[in-house]
């Protein structure tokens, strides 16, 4: 299955110049004046926009390239609600950009022209839309704490979303293994569970106890201010 990939360009610093080329003047009045036509648009009545066949098949290998990430075990099931709305985010990309370039080929008279004109997205509005959205995704990541994190720590931001979603004030390693399917026995949990402590989101607190038959489960305190964001 494809998946679509976004390169990041390799970083300049270091070779950077104290004075560069400005922007060309002619590049800078197209731009204002593409904002102004923008602004100048008086559309009253909504149009529907499609997809061109195209922009169909790209729309297409995102969503399934997307999809699977999300599910049980994938890369971005911890943060499978805002990458859940990615798809979509991408589609109204797509819609704004379409806008944006029949504006700037008509000017502001591009939103009275006859509907049949500007019905159909384009692939190459598409394809900008999912790179833009590859692009919010990987800075997303990096947001989620998982960029060129290890498995434990990927683990670890995957425990505070389940936490986040229940919020409770206290709770057991095996409650953790109901509430965290990706973690198969509490061995797996414990190099997660570090990190967690060690940055006081949690506290270890163990329980006494003086009796003869199976000790009870660590039980682990979570720090209050972790559901006050």
């Amino acid at each position: 299955m494809a998946r679509f990939l976004y390169a990041f360009p390799q970083s300049t610093v270091g070779n950077r110049r104290y004075k560069t080329q400005p922007i060309p003047t002619e590049v800078e009045q197209k731009y204002r004046q593409l904002c102004e036509d923008m602004l100048d648009v008086q559309q009253k009545e909504p149009k529907l926009l499609t997809l061109s066949e195209e922009a169909e098949t790209l729309s297409e290998c995102f969503y399934n390239a997307l999809e699977p990430r999300l599910g049980k075990d994938g890369d971005l099931e911890h943060m499978a609600d805002w990458a859940g709305k990615l798809h979509g985010a991408v589609l109204r990309l797509a819609g704004l950009l379409h806008v944006v370039e029949g504006i700037s080929k008509n000017g502001k008279d591009f939103a009275d022209i006859p509907h049949d004109f500007t019905q159909a997205i384009t692939g190459q509005s598409m394809a900008a839309a999912v790179e833009l959205g590859q692009y919010f995704l990987a800075h997303a990541e990096a947001c989620y704490g998982i960029y060129g994190g290890s498995e434990a720590e990927r683990g670890a931001v995957y425990i505070i979303e389940r936490l986040m979603k229940r919020k409770p004030e206290q709770f057991a390693t095996r409650d953790l293994l109901n509430w965290c399917r990706k973690f198969k026995t509490t061995q797996d949990l414990m190099e997660s569970l570090a990190i967690l402590a060690e940055r006081d989101y949690i506290r270890e607190s163990k329980p006494d106890y003086t009796g003869t038959g199976r000790p009870p489960s660590t039980v682990y305190i979570v720090n209050p201010k972790l559901y006050q964001n």
